[in-house]
């Protein structure tokens, strides 16, 4: 009769528990998020992982959660689970590092040879040789079309996976601008190559061709200009920090050019709601030195939706952009330029993005009666629409 009584206690005591848990799990997402973040820092992970169960039975379901329950298991030493959960918060936000990081760290401690063998550290998937297809087209408009002509240009690029650690970009980029008095076709071929050293450190070497044909009608001739880019970076990934420094030495136009650059990144919240970025560079150029100033912001609108703005300040050509390479841009003085783009990630491994930029120009050029120099101010604001393909 003490067994059974003792048995029916125990019994209630389960049941009053989980109603409770269950309660807190369908109360507002404020005191969820607060309570799993109440039990994570006591550490009380049995009791983390018995409420995010409930809450995502009751259909309460998002990226922190996720990468909370798959800390949880870590801790336990429950790798197998915490390897889901990981791989859950992915889904939700693909572009999650801390999420591919834990994900390799459990296939480590795991010790399958298949899953150490064909996990991909940046996607999580079946590593297959294509990875991502990359497709872009946009234009830029000048507001100055009587002498700067409107820019159209596209983009396809490949993301190849050779190995658990080694990825391969490849990119070719078209541009064409078009005048009364000449016209302006641009190709330019990418390549990089992505190595993961170790969950937390990648290292990043890339080249770039970039020929420019111009099709002077003034004089019915036609000039070939070829740029050369090699690029070097390096980042390293810290709990909530992103840190990476870069280095690229170029051939632009005939002038040798060279630029440092520093990238961080930081989310106040350990997650991908709000992130902070600062990217410095340091430009040498005709042996006159330049600083970039890049500023940026990205807040997460809602699960599968996102808002990027950055702010560039350069006040110099021949602007290298990105990681080294130079994307769609010309000669002429770049100022300044604000960007903003909608990011939208579908459930099934698609990303959808529009882009809007406005940059302040000028192009400087000898008067022909007088030969005194003119630096004419214009714009362009460009339009970018663009779409991911994950295999």
């Amino acid at each position: 009769m003490y067994q059974q009584l003792k048995q029916i206690v125990f019994i209630t005591c389960i049941v009053c528990c989980s109603l409770k848990l269950q309660a807190q799990s369908r109360g507002t997402f404020k005191q969820l998020t607060d309570s799993i973040a109440v039990l994570e820092n006591s550490k009380n992970h049995a009791a983390l992982i018995a409420m995010g169960k409930l809450a995502i039975h009751d259909k309460i379901d998002y990226y922190s959660l996720r990468m909370s329950l798959g800390n949880a298991y870590l801790n336990l030493g429950n790798y197998q689970n915490a390897y889901f959960q990981y791989n859950q918060a992915f889904k939700f936000d693909p572009s999650s590092l801390m999420a591919v990081q834990n994900m390799r760290t459990c296939a480590i401690l795991i010790g399958q040879t298949g899953l150490s063998n064909y996990f991909n550290p940046s996607l999580g998937i079946a590593n297959k040789r294509l990875q991502k297809i990359y497709v872009e087209t946009g234009s830029k408009l000048s507001n100055r079309t009587d002498s700067i002509q409107n820019m159209y240009y596209a983009h396809l690029g490949l993301l190849l996976s050779m190995n658990k650690n080694i990825e391969t970009y490849l990119g070719y980029f078209y541009c064409t601008q078009k005048s009364t008095l000449y016209d302006v076709i641009q190709h330019q071929y990418l390549g990089m190559v992505n190595i993961i050293a170790s969950p937390t450190v990648q290292f990043k070497l890339g080249l770039s061709y970039l020929q420019c044909v111009v099709d002077d009608h003034t004089q019915n001739s036609q000039q070939t200009i070829s740029n050369y880019t090699e690029a070097i970076a390096v980042q390293k990934q810290f709990n909530k920090v992103n840190l990476g420094v870069n280095a690229t030495i170029g051939r632009l136009n005939k002038k040798q050019q060279w630029q440092i650059g520093a990238s961080l990144k930081y989310a106040p919240k350990g997650n991908d709601k709000l992130g902070l970025q600062f990217n410095p560079i340091l430009q040498n150029q005709d042996n006159q030195y330049t600083v970039i100033y890049n500023p940026g912001i990205s807040v997460r609108l809602k699960s599968n939706t996102w808002l990027i703005g950055s702010y560039s300040y350069a006040n110099t050509t021949n602007y290298i952009e990105q990681e080294g390479f130079i994307v769609n841009n010309n000669y002429d003085l770049t100022k300044d330029k604000i960007s903003l783009m909608l990011n939208y990630k579908t459930a099934n491994n698609k990303d959808f993005y529009i882009c809007y930029q406005f940059e302040n120009k000028a192009r400087k050029y000898i008067e022909p009666v007088y030969y005194s120099e003119i630096n004419q101010a214009y714009s362009f604001q460009t339009v970018i629409i663009g779409y991911t393909l994950k295999n």
